[in-house]
C-alpha cells in the first residue's frame, strides 16, 4: 500500500503549480516595479534637463529690446516655480505633476557688453558692440514616483523621491551693432 501510495502522481502538477505560481507572480510584479521606476527616474531627468534649455524669455514676461532692459532683473517666487513646473511637466511623457514639486525657483537675467573689431571690405577695422542677455534659472527639484503594486511598496515605501537641483545659465538673446 504505501508503494501505492508513493508511485501515485495525481496532484503533482497542480502542486507544482502551486508553489511555483506565487514565485512567478513576485517576479512578474517586481519586474513591472522596477521598470516603471527607471523609467519614471528617466523621464524626470531627461524633462528637467530639457526644461532648462527650453525656457524662454517670453515665457518669464521679458521681450523688451536689450537697450531697454536694466543690467539684473531677478524674478523669483510661484511665477519662477509655476513656469518651471509647466515647462518640465510638459517636456517628456510620463511625468505625472501632482508629484512634482518646485522650490525656490529663480530666473536672474543679466546683461554683458563687450565691443570688438572686424576688418570690412576695404580692410579698414570697424568696432561693433555686442550685448548678450544671460539668464540663469534656478531650482529646487523634488519628484516622488509610487510604486505600481503591492511588491514595489516592499521595495521602495510608500513612494521614492527623486531630487535634483536646476542650475543652468543660458544665453537667451545676442544683440551687435556695428
Amino acid at each position: 500500500m504505501i508503494k501505492k501510495l508513493l508511485k501515485n502522481d495525481k496532484g503533482q502538477g497542480v502542486l507544482e503549480f502551486a508553489l511555483v505560481l506565487p514565485i512567478f507572480i513576485f517576479i512578474i510584479f517586481t519586474i513591472i516595479d522596477f521598470t516603471w521606476f527607471a523609467y519614471q527616474s528617466h523621464s524626470i531627468n531627461y524633462s528637467y534637463q530639457k526644461a532648462g534649455w527650453e525656457i524662454s524669455l517670453s515665457e518669464i514676461g521679458d521681450n523688451d529690446d536689450l537697450e531697454d532692459i536694466p543690467s539684473i532683473k531677478i524674478i523669483t517666487g510661484s511665477l519662477a516655480s509655476k513656469i518651471i513646473k509647466d515647462r518640465i511637466s510638459n517636456s517628456a511623457d510620463g511625468i505625472i505633476s501632482d508629484n512634482l514639486a518646485i522650490e525656490n525657483g529663480k530666473f536672474t537675467l543679466s546683461n554683458k557688453r563687450a565691443n570688438f573689431q572686424l576688418p570690412d571690405r576695404n580692410n579698414e577695422i570697424l568696432y561693433g558692440t555686442r550685448t548678450n542677455r544671460y539668464l540663469q534659472i534656478d531650482a529646487d527639484i523634488t519628484y516622488s514616483i509610487k510604486p505600481l503594486t503591492y511588491v514595489g511598496k516592499i521595495f521602495f515605501g510608500n513612494s521614492y523621491e527623486i531630487k535634483r537641483k536646476l542650475d543652468r545659465k543660458i544665453i537667451a538673446k545676442v544683440q551687435q551693432r556695428t
